[in-house]
């Protein structure tokens, strides 16, 4: 069994690309440690996180905007069905409470900051570009 095969471990992530399950292989002396899928795509650790970063903020701003689309909705229903509306407070409460829905995504996504990782440290010391 080669050092490959002996340090690969399965990991409860899915791959950004492909939604197939992620193993973890660890390689070399120094223990560089990439990601890989069945199908073959491979991520550093910096690139699999930025990837899962960049799911999740796609995911919050599409949930930003399913919630403004309910608020237009919810708009709609009182101006156009108002008389079909019986109780006009409900509305206005589900309204303002997808408002403070909105604001807590915007922070959650806004807030989102970069991980520093030692071989990314290493290289901005050295003044070196990621590869």
């Amino acid at each position: 069994m080669n050092r490959l095969e002996a340090t690969e471990r399965g990991t409860l992530l899915t791959c950004p690309d492909c939604w197939g399950v992620l193993s973890m292989r660890t390689e070399g002396d120094a223990g560089h440690v990439y990601f890989r899928c069945q199908i073959g795509h491979g991520f550093s650790i910096e690139s699999v996180v930025a990837a899962k970063k960049q799911q999740l903020e796609d995911r919050l701003w599409s949930a930003t905007l399913t919630i403004h689309e309910v608020i237009r909705m919810l708009e709609e229903f009182e101006t156009q069905l108002r008389p079909l509306v019986t109780d006009r407070n409900v509305i206005a409460e589900r309204r303002a409470r997808a408002q403070r829905d909105i604001e807590i995504l915007r922070r959650l996504t806004e807030s989102n900051e970069p991980i520093a990782f030692a071989a990314g440290r290493e290289r901005a010391r050295r003044g070196e570009r990621r590869p």
